[in-house]
């Protein structure tokens, strides 16, 4: 039968250092399927909502877990954060296909090896993103 299990979904705990474990008698830790900590940045996936046509805007969105967010605009991290496009077989250093518009990424010489050579990156993009939500 299956077994439930505990995540602790904040800041990891010390062993016994918890106030429901001295009620319990329990130790935090002692219990090897109690686990507790924040849980990790994950994408689960991206939406578009509906089919993607060429020459109409569409707005993508990114579901994931552990993306960062906070209530008030002026602390919210989720502002700098950023999307590229690139063609499947392309790499996070290329350049924006030429169709894809609406996002830009700025040109940036990155220094290979002990700064003989050098490779231009475009890896610092824009825009932000249009919105932003704690269950998004």
């Amino acid at each position: 039968a299956a077994f439930p299990r505990c995540f602790l979904q904040r800041t990891a705990f010390a062993v016994g250092t918890a106030a429901w474990a001295e009620s319990t008698g329990i130790e935090v830790g002692a219990w090897p399927d109690w686990r507790s900590g924040v849980l990790p940045l994950r994408v689960f996936g991206f939406s578009t909502g509906s089919p993607i046509v060429a020459g109409t805007p569409f707005a993508l969105t990114v579901q994931g877990v552990s993306l960062p967010y906070h209530p008030s605009p002026r602390s919210d991290p989720s502002t700098r954060q950023r999307i590229k496009l690139i063609r499947p077989d392309g790499t996070c250093t290329d350049p924006i296909p030429s169709e894809v518009s609406g996002i830009a990424c700025a040109r940036t010489s990155r220094k290979l090896g002990f700064g003989r050579r050098s490779q231009d990156v475009f890896t610092v993009c824009s825009t932000r993103p249009a919105a932003r939500a704690a269950d998004s």
